[in-house]
């Protein structure tokens, strides 16, 4: 019974973490560095409240998405991948595919933290330009900002991977015993 109930746990944050990875999809790609015509610039400037209400809702989802992933992360490397391969080592059955997983894992679920911390920093810079006044520096730490973003969702696609590189190494140990 208590297997079935961590397959399920883990089931669900790998449903997690896939929901994330096709909505962080929609993640837009950075664009290249462009001057602004005089539109552009009178655009950002003219509209520039609501582009920062519009930052500040999406860092509000961002900053809720990043703690279910963050707990989905730890509890699926706390609770199922190092017990496992502790008990395997335990056992004198050491799977070095597993332990790669692991290692690799733990890597990229720091480079999550990291990255994350990195992106919040950029859209606090970025809500802290006066856009009105600014429109160019505003556009210019938009596009950084993008691209941290980018790199984030790239961040929970590999850990997605990753995850399913684990499941697809427990399936195979499964067959073999």
């Amino acid at each position: 019974m208590r297997r079935s109930r961590a397959g399920a746990k883990l089931g669900v944050a790998v449903f997690g973490v896939m929901i994330f990875g096709v909505i962080g999809g929609a993640v837009s790609a950075p664009v290249s560095a462009v001057e602004l015509n005089a539109d552009q610039k009178g655009a950002i400037s003219t509209n520039c409240e609501t582009i920062k209400q519009s930052i500040q809702q999406l860092t509000r989802a961002d900053s809720k998405t990043r703690v279910y992933l963050g707990g989905a992360y730890e509890n699926a490397l706390t609770n199922f991948i190092v017990p496992l391969n502790l008990r395997l080592t335990k056992n004198n059955k050491p799977n070095p595919g597993l332990t790669s997983v692991q290692s690799k894992f733990a890597e990229k679920r720091q480079a999550f933290n990291t990255t994350y911390t990195k992106y919040m920093k950029q859209v606090e810079d970025l809500l802290a330009i006066d856009c009105k006044a600014e429109p160019e520096s505003f556009y210019e730490q938009l596009q950084t900002t993008r691209a941290s973003r980018a790199t984030l969702q790239q961040t929970t696609l590999e850990l997605n991977s990753l995850l399913h590189d684990h499941i697809d190494g427990v399936k195979k140990l499964r067959s073999g015993l």
